[in-house]
């Protein structure tokens, strides 16, 4: 098992670079190495490479998550196994997790970037589903189907994100049960704690105020839900686990929002209306609640060393409010009235690329994390 020098992430077999800092595995920390030649060091003088728009993004958002400097991620990597062929075991495998009896010990948990792919395969099986009951719909006019079509059509894209993140989840340390209690059960109670905070705080017309109101309190609606769970599951101890079951709640608040939308369209426009919300809110769902409630339960995790179990305490840390106010700007913005691009949902369309660049240096930070522990927990001593 080999670590960075610098950040002290789990190295992948053979890697050339660190994923979490971007340094060469076989360059030495400097810190380590106080003394230099001063003529060496004028004669061989590194020249800094150009700051790239990417580098210094993920740098401000590194910045905010408590880490410092521009972050590599490893995307292709990472996405690399989803159109591999895998077997019926492997799948069952992922879910035999999170119990008493199958959560491994820390120290066989990886910190190297997952290769997920499960996900791939739920989002097939949900569409092969939907396509099958809307031929039910479409052709034979079969009204007993149009419920089947309007949950499957609104759950397949916010249940596949949420395996998504159920695979990122290294220490595998959470089960799939509680992960389908989070969902179905934290799904819609923050769905009734944010319509009881928009009758305490009532919004008028959705123009940028309108918008701001919108986003502050609906995720301030997902975040106290996500923050009971959080508290409820003794066995979420690490940044990732805040990842994972914000993206539970948030799977669950954004699926039944949209099998709303959808039967309400239906009864105003009709089925064909109902597929066009269908089809738009799947294509946007991966960039919108989802992983926004997922920023949320990050932040949560980031602050709990400074304020253990305690229920509300995250909220007095400025740490948690570096990593909050995102989730509330973007979901804003994304009901801003604006009209740049409004025909194609350009503004949209740039906020969910946006918001996964946030949740990979999240998920980078994470792991980086779990390096840490699992050397301060295994007593491994990095190389010299």
């Amino acid at each position: 098992m080999k670590f960075c020098q610098h950040c002290g992430t789990q190295l992948a077999e053979g890697a050339a670079f660190c994923t979490a800092c971007g340094n060469p595995v076989d360059r030495p920390n400097p810190q380590q190495h106080q003394y230099r030649n001063p003529q060496n060091q004028q004669n061989n003088q590194p020249q800094q490479p150009s700051q790239s728009f990417f580098d210094w993004l993920t740098g401000k958002v590194n910045h905010f998550a408590g880490g410092e400097g521009a972050v590599r991620l490893p995307v292709r990597e990472l996405f690399s196994e989803t159109f591999q062929k895998h077997t019926q075991e492997e799948a069952e495998e992922i879910f035999a997790c999170g119990t008493l009896k199958t959560t491994p010990r820390l120290d066989s948990s990886s910190t190297v970037w997952p290769k997920p792919w499960l996900y791939g395969r739920i989002f097939l099986a949900f569409a092969i589903a939907f396509l099958m009951l809307h031929v039910c719909c479409y052709s034979f006019d079969n009204l007993n189907a149009y419920p089947g079509v309007i949950v499957l059509g609104s759950f397949m894209v916010p249940v596949s994100v949420m395996v998504f993140f159920f695979e990122l989840n290294t220490p595998k340390n959470i089960s799939f049960y509680t992960l389908l209690k989070v969902f179905l059960v934290g799904g819609c109670a923050s769905l009734l704690f944010t319509l009881f905070l928009f009758d305490l705080f009532p919004v008028g017309e959705l123009d940028y105020a309108g918008a701001t109101m919108v986003g502050i309190i609906e995720e301030m609606g997902k975040l106290g839900i996500v923050a009971y769970f959080l508290r409820k599951e003794k066995d979420a101890q690490y940044h990732i686990n805040g990842l994972l079951i914000g993206a539970a709640v948030g799977a669950g608040f954004a699926a039944f929002e949209s099998a709303g939308y959808a039967f309400r369209q239906l009864l105003a426009v009709g089925y064909e209306g109902m597929l066009d919300v269908i089809f738009l809110r799947a294509i946007l769902a991966p960039g919108g609640h989802v992983v926004w409630a997922a920023m949320g339960g990050y932040g949560i995790m980031l602050v709990r060393k400074f304020t253990g179990n305690s229920a509300t305490g995250f909220l007095s840390q400025g740490g948690f409010w570096r990593i909050f106010w995102m989730p509330i700007a973007m979901h804003a913005v994304w009901d801003m009235p604006i009209d740049i691009g409004s025909e194609y949902c350009l503004v949209q369309i740039l906020l969910v690329a946006l918001s996964w660049v946030v949740i990979f240096v999240f998920i980078n930070n994470s792991l980086s994390q779990l390096g840490r522990v699992l050397r301060r927990e295994t007593i491994i001593q990095m190389p010299v």
